[in-house]
């Protein structure tokens, strides 16, 4: 890892470049299925501060779960989808998780993570 000014050279996560409003790291990074996307690592007030083995250890639960996150989600909201957003043929958990795409990865130096997803593909018909 290689600090150069406020950009970071990472072995595992490429090029970081520091976000002193958010006090974050900002790069990119990708999770199969999906084509890359935004990755935050919070960093409170240091810009110093490498990456730390917990946040490491986040982003490597993310890439080997991210399905299994996904799914969760999916049963979870698609009872509410179809009774109060969609006038399509009931979906299984499957097609409805399919539609969603990850956006973004953010992870607090803790190794708390959370993953955003767009489903914009979900909301293209109202009830």
């Amino acid at each position: 890892m290689r600090l150069v000014a406020r950009r970071l050279e990472d072995h595992q996560l490429g090029t970081l470049i520091w976000e002193d409003d958010f006090k974050q790291w900002e790069g990119e990074i990708c999770i199969a299925p999906f084509a890359p996307c935004a990755l935050s690592v919070f960093s409170r007030e240091d810009p110093e501060r490498p990456i730390t083995v917990p946040v490491r250890a986040a982003i490597a639960r993310a890439a080997s779960s991210e399905r299994t996150y996904r799914e969760r989600a999916a049963n979870e909201l698609l009872k509410t989808y179809e009774s109060e957003w969609s006038d399509e043929p009931q979906l299984t958990t499957q097609q409805f998780m399919n539609r969603w795409r990850l956006i973004s990865v953010e992870v607090h130096e803790s190794g708390y993570a959370e993953l955003s997803y767009d489903a914009q593909e979900c909301s293209t018909t109202t009830k």
